[in-house]
């Protein structure tokens, strides 16, 4: 039986709406590996969790999962531990006692004193984030220390595309075999082909608006080309990653030029309204996503 742990810090606050960036990655990839029940015969998945195994994920009751809370023992039992305890300390030493053959790291960072083999997710973002960025200067550091621990250390590294591939090996200088690419997939059950297909005509963001990602010059080229295509709207999902934030002051000006609201604008939706034809504000709760490179 081959034991693979996965760091699932990330999936203790975030529900619905407010999972995106590292705990959608992993909400979805520990889904489907619920749906896949010849996995149990040769592997079982060690979920390790900071503070609280959540009960609002049912597939978590897999019989091929274990979750279990890394805490150290001396630690009081309603004790939450710091972030750095429960991923420098507490997961090195969990995945040596349950004899793990290998751990995923998500969250792009790899423990400092981890000894068994991993596998990381990286991304040419964090190097952005670390590097160019706007967060607080202390996740600065720790990405920039971690991130590149990570580079040299883990036993491989994956990331989503091809062109982050290329960036990774040149900005982490690692060997370009030692990334792998695993793309992004989608539900098939919901993306399957239909008969029927409803078409509309719109331009959709989807992600943090972080400024590398042009969301602000992307609505101002739309802006510029709304008369020519009446029947386009542009609806942008995601959380303002300006500093400070100028999205919503910005889809207001646009739609108040445009005389319309041509420009759909929510930080949030759940998954049955991320597939609705039209993002409108009517049935759309507005919610906040948590913050993620």
């Amino acid at each position: 039986m081959i034991k693979i742990a996965i760091d699932c810090y990330k999936l203790e606050d975030a529900t619905g709406a407010h999972r995106a960036g590292i705990g959608r990655h992993l909400y979805k990839l520990l889904e489907e590996i619920s749906k896949r029940p010849e996995l149990a015969r040769e592997f079982k998945f060690y979920l390790y969790f900071r503070g609280s195994i959540p009960t609002n994920i049912p597939f978590l009751n897999n019989s091929i999962f274990l979750p279990r809370i890394a805490k150290l023992p001396f630690f009081f039992p309603f004790f939450r531990p710091s972030y750095n305890v429960y991923f420098h300390i507490a997961l090195p030493l969990f995945a040596l006692k349950d004899k793990i053959d290998v751990t995923f790291f998500a969250s792009f960072m790899l423990p400092a004193l981890f000894m068994t083999k991993s596998i990381v997710v990286l991304t040419n973002d964090i190097y952005y984030e670390y590097k160019y960025g706007s967060l607080p200067k202390k996740y600065k550091i720790a990405y920039k220390l971690f991130s590149n621990w990570a580079a040299r250390r883990a036993t491989q590294i994956t990331t989503q595309t091809h062109a982050s591939q290329d960036e990774i090996s040149t900005y982490f200088n690692i060997p370009h075999d030692k990334i792998s690419v695993a793309p992004l997939g989608v539900d098939a059950l919901e993306y399957a082909p239909q008969e029927k297909i409803n078409k509309k005509n719109y331009i959709l963001y989807v992600g943090q608006a972080f400024p590398r990602r042009h969301l602000r010059e992307t609505l101002l080229a739309f802006e510029r080309i709304a008369s020519e295509f009446p029947q386009l709207e542009f609806i942008a999902l995601g959380v303002d990653k300006y500093n400070p934030p100028i999205i919503d002051s910005l889809v207001k000006k646009i739609n108040d030029k445009l005389g319309e609201e041509r420009v759909i604008r929510k930080e949030g939706v759940d998954d049955e309204d991320r597939k609705s034809t039209r993002l409108n504000s009517s049935h759309i709760p507005l919610s906040r996503m948590p913050s993620s490179a």
